[in-house]
């Protein structure tokens, strides 16, 4: 029997070896299979969470205590990820692991200090910012949703180095270990919920779950760093022409992750504005949207970069290409039908998973109807995962700004007209419209690239 494995085990690396796009399709399903256990662990968590708390306050207050750090983290640790990391391909490739290295060093200071400063201006604005964000929230329930923000403050620093050192492991190929280090948090959650049984409703619960989890993930990536040859050591050494390089992609991606990410925030904070509880309707309707589109995220989206990447340092432009066609057009062969039986069965699904304890008949309904707008989305997210990685490697990182301006309008706007005339399942068909907008300018953008890449390439050779 081992023999057996071993035997496919082989046969299925020399097979992924054989082209790039077999390359990216073994890494993207590795990591989504290990991703679907993890989400497996997290449904089984949102399952618990809604068991105890239900659609009310106490979630609402979790929820918008979250939604600062979580955009930050978003914004700030998550930009580093299309900044830095093909940078750090190329100086691996042209210079060696000893540059790579060095460059890590400073980055990573770079990142420290960035994290650090905005947690402390959150820690200094704190009840400025949650009256802004949760206008619609009574006194008391404003009162308590201050309080939880601070206790999820030093999710920020954990949090968004977890993320940031994730990437480089991407950069290494090391997929799996970043896909599996999340399972932590629903797990430790899912314990504290069975242990403090008595204390279900109370938010600290989930503050303290979340953190502890974070805390062990970020533990998990310092070691798989350290094995890697990365030793997390914050050592400046000098603004060099690649540290330079960085530092200029990462100003317009925080602008461009800023008007992305704001997009997930505002939709919790107009959220906050409807009834009781429609946060957390918001919240439970999107889990199923975002397992597939998680599992996507994970597997395509930290697929694909270091191996695009990798095309355009050769200047493989007919390998891009031809990428691009493949997996677009087995992104729509998976994702539709995938989006279609969600549509039918929306109800039921959440009436398996979330009806039970606190959680009552009538979440159910609104939860589910929530959700069906919510899954129109699916294929036009994923598509645009992968457009935007095309954006970013071939230096189009402006363009994203562009884009994530377009969204944020367009998703304020529609927010506003859908929200009044179909309450909180409004904000969720908005999203949808907005993903389709947004995907179609990518797509566009990604074909002008080319072209213009195909263009200066043809010329040099002329030369």
């Amino acid at each position: 029997m081992r023999r057996c494995i071993k035997r496919l085990y082989v046969r299925w690396i020399s097979w992924c070896g054989l082209s790039v796009n077999r390359s990216i399709f073994g890494a993207a399903l590795s990591i989504a299979m290990i991703t679907l256990v993890v989400r497996a662990l997290s449904v089984g968590k949102d399952m618990a969470v809604a068991s105890a708390f239900g659609i009310g306050d106490s979630l609402d207050i979790f929820l918008m205590a979250c939604v600062l750090p979580a955009f930050a983290i978003s914004v700030f640790a998550g930009s580093f990820y299309s900044s830095f990391i093909p940078v750090l391909i190329s100086v691996r490739e042209e210079h060696g692991h000893a540059a790579a290295k060095k460059l890590f060093s400073s980055v990573t200071l770079i990142a420290l200090a960035v994290l650090g400063a905005v947690t402390v201006i959150f820690s200094v604005t704190n009840e400025w910012l949650i009256k802004m964000l949760a206008a619609g929230f009574s006194p008391s329930k404003l009162e308590n949703t201050i309080n939880v923000f601070d206790q999820m403050l030093p999710l920020i620093l954990i949090g968004g180095m977890a993320l940031f050192g994730g990437a480089v492991l991407n950069a290494q190929k090391k997929f799996s270990l970043v896909a599996v280090a999340p399972i932590l948090t629903p797990v430790v959650i899912i314990l504290l919920l069975y242990v403090f049984a008595n204390g279900s409703g109370n938010p600290e619960l989930l503050v303290m779950g979340t953190l502890s989890g974070a805390f062990f993930e970020l533990c998990i990536i310092v070691w798989g760093l350290n094995r890697a040859g990365y030793v997390c050591l914050p050592i400046w050494h000098g603004l060099d022409n690649n540290s330079r390089k960085v530092i200029t992609q990462y100003l317009p991606m925080i602008g461009g992750a800023f008007l992305m990410s704001g997009t997930v925030m505002v939709d919790q904070v107009m959220a906050a504005w409807l009834e009781s509880g429609s946060v957390s309707a918001l919240s439970f309707a999107i889990k199923v949207p975002a397992l597939v589109t998680g599992l996507a995220a994970a597997g395509l989206g930290a697929a694909v970069l270091p191996y695009l990447s990798q095309q355009i340092a050769e200047a493989d432009y007919r390998g891009l290409r031809d990428t691009l066609t493949k997996y677009s057009k087995l992104i729509v062969v998976i994702s539709l039908p995938l989006t279609s039986i969600g549509l039918c069965f929306s109800e039921p699904l959440v009436e398996l998973l979330f009806e039970r304890g606190s959680f009552s008949r009538e979440d159910t309904m609104l939860v589910s109807e929530v959700m069906r707008y919510s899954l129109l989305q699916v294929p036009f997210y994923i598509l645009g995962i992968l457009f935007a990685r095309y954006v970013s490697v071939m230096s189009g990182n402006r363009f994203l700004l562009y884009v994530a301006i377009l969204n944020l309008l367009l998703n304020v706007i529609l927010n506003i007209i859908l929200m009044r005339i179909i309450g909180v399942a409004g904000i969720a068909l908005s999203t949808a419209a907005v993903y389709i907008v947004s995907t179609t300018s990518l797509y566009w953008i990604v074909k002008y690239q080319m072209k213009k890449l195909e263009d200066d390439g043809r010329k040099s050779l002329e030369i």
